[in-house]
């Protein structure tokens, strides 16, 4: 439940969010008797652990674990779902979405980068991407139990004819994520 949803939700049976309860304080759940009033608040039914909704963040905003399983289309037809993500460890970006192709093509994952991506819809839970079934089945395959390859990422964007990152380390092989290992 994304938090718009849950917030909504509270609002709408005038129930206190689960932070401002005895829950807080490690204590023993109480039954709800009465909503608690907001203070200091400019939106009803918001307690003082509420930021407003405007301030909260994106409302399209999801988890990636909320992502994962999303049927992933490509042009002209479904060709998997959501796997996994490969994230940017220094600036936390997702650099990668694993796709595994699971019924349509089996035993087989994937990648496809954010840029790639036409539409999400958490609707349908779905992931429309701006490739074609026959590309994709022609990509370079991902391993996931191989080690990162920055050879594998620049064949990966030459392959779909895609820009590669321009902001990853130049002192590296083109394409190499800039990833905080040693640390």
């Amino acid at each position: 439940m994304s938090r718009q949803h849950e917030h909504a939700l509270r609002t709408y049976y005038g129930w206190p969010a689960y932070w401002d309860s005895a829950f807080r304080a490690g204590g023993l759940a109480v039954p709800i008797i009465a909503p608690i009033p907001a203070a200091n608040t400019a939106e009803p039914g918001l307690t003082d652990g509420d930021a407003p909704l405007a301030k909260r963040g994106d409302p399209r905003l999801r988890s990636v674990n909320d992502t994962k399983g999303y049927r992933i289309d490509a042009i002209d037809a479904v060709i998997g779902h959501v796997h996994d993500f490969l994230i940017d460890e220094r600036g936390w970006r997702i650099r990668y979405v694993v796709v595994d192709t699971g019924k349509w093509w089996p035993g087989r994952k994937v990648l496809v980068a954010p840029d790639w991506i036409k539409n999400i819809s958490s609707a349908d839970r779905s992931v429309t991407v701006d490739l074609t079934r026959d590309a994709i089945k022609e990509s370079p395959p991902y391993d996931e139990s191989a080690p990162w390859s920055p050879a594998y990422s620049a064949e990966l964007h030459d392959y779909y004819q895609k820009p590669r990152y321009s902001d990853w380390d130049g002192d590296v092989t083109a394409g190499a994520p800039r990833l905080d290992r040693d640390q």
